[in-house]
């Protein structure tokens, strides 16, 4: 019995999220990236909303963990703009500050808007801007210029102004607990910038999966993983199993059920005649099984899916066999899979 890599490492995620989010995989990064401490290491206390990262471009937002996309009041925002140097009119960050400041009150009727400049040098800068234009908003955010391009990094609360301490808290962080770092060194951080803080929130180290390598990494601009895992076993042989780890933000906010629907119907829409059987379902996780035909073998899944506060995820195993897998044999991956565990700040 034979399953060439190809086989297994079909992504029941990459399935999913190309009809929910049309992402496309991406193998470059930008080179470097703003990196924002928060006091007391709170950064885990914030989640995506927004993500698109790739070589020329890039934005994150993300807003606590106790608000939600309709009514959020609190968000910080994570920037890159390529900027090739036959594009830059000059040097030194103004024109960029004009730009900004030309969008934002532009954006607001009635010149319902005002704009400062808190503090300027030639290629780093601290603004500020409020719009009273249907929700009050308030922002602080700084913009550094440097050789690939420019960056910025912003705190904004809406439905109010910020308070004179508020204020100086986020002017301060900005300037004192904000650094510019390159892509690889902001991999080890655990400040908020460009990184993807979800791919890294799943353990296996002390499950039934500690003796499993990675086999291959896929990345999406929109904030999306997946891992697969092989057993050491099988390490430069054909495979006959994996296990796959997914993650995501959840910027629509889906439910559990809503996840579990979405999922379900579009592995129907790829694979005819497909069995799926729910093995449990509860209000924090649900796990099921199907099969479908490929090649010469059946290829065997238990997926668990399950939310937490900071995105959504898929733990998948997959086996081919030369038939259906045995129900007890499904229950003992089902317990298998329910070792493994998100860490405690994504």
């Amino acid at each position: 019995m034979k399953l060439t890599r190809l086989l297994l490492a079909i992504s029941l995620f990459t399935l999913i999220n190309g009809m929910a989010y049309s992402v496309d995989r991406i193998d470059e990064h930008p080179s470097e990236t703003l990196i924002l401490k928060l006091p007391d290491n709170s950064e885990g206390d914030w989640k995506e909303i927004t993500h698109h990262v790739d070589k020329t471009e890039g934005i994150i937002e993300r807003i606590p963990l106790n608000q939600n996309t309709k009514n959020w009041s609190n968000l910080i925002c994570v920037q890159y703009y390529d900027i090739p140097t036959l594009n830059r009119p000059d040097d030194d960050i103004q024109w960029i500050l004009d730009g900004l400041k030309s969008t934002t009150i532009s954006s607001y009727p009635d010149k319902l808007a005002t704009w400062k400049i808190i503090e300027k040098t030639n290629k780093d800068a601290i603004y500020e801007w409020t719009s009273y234009h249907n929700t009050t908003q308030h922002e602080v955010a700084r913009v550094i210029l440097t050789n690939t391009g420019f960056h910025r990094i912003g705190f904004t609360k809406k439905n109010g102004i910020m308070s004179s301490d508020e204020r100086q808290k986020w002017i301060n962080l900005l300037r004192e607990n904000t650094s510019l770092v390159s892509f690889q060194e902001g991999v080890k951080s655990n400040g908020l910038s460009l990184m993807n803080n979800l791919q890294n929130s799943v353990s296996i180290e002390t499950t039934n999966f500690n003796d499993w390598v990675v086999l291959n990494t896929f990345s999406f601009g929109n904030g999306f993983t997946s891992v697969c895992y092989i057993p050491t076993s099988q390490v430069g042989e054909y495979l006959t199993e994996c296990l796959e780890v997914v993650t995501g933000p959840n910027p629509q906010e889906l439910s559990l059920n809503q996840f579990f629907d979405r999922t379900t119907a579009f592995i129907k829409e790829k694979h005819n005649k497909i069995d799926i059987q729910v093995l449990q379902r509860s209000p924090k996780e649900i796990i099921f099984t199907y099969t479908h035909p490929q090649d010469h073998l059946q290829v065997n899944s238990v997926v668990r899916l399950f939310l937490t506060d900071h995105g959504c995820y898929s733990i998948t195993y997959k086996r081919g066999l030369e038939g259906l897998m045995e129900k007890g044999e499904s229950l003992k991956w089902q317990e298998k899979l329910k070792t493994i565990q998100t860490k405690t700040k994504a």
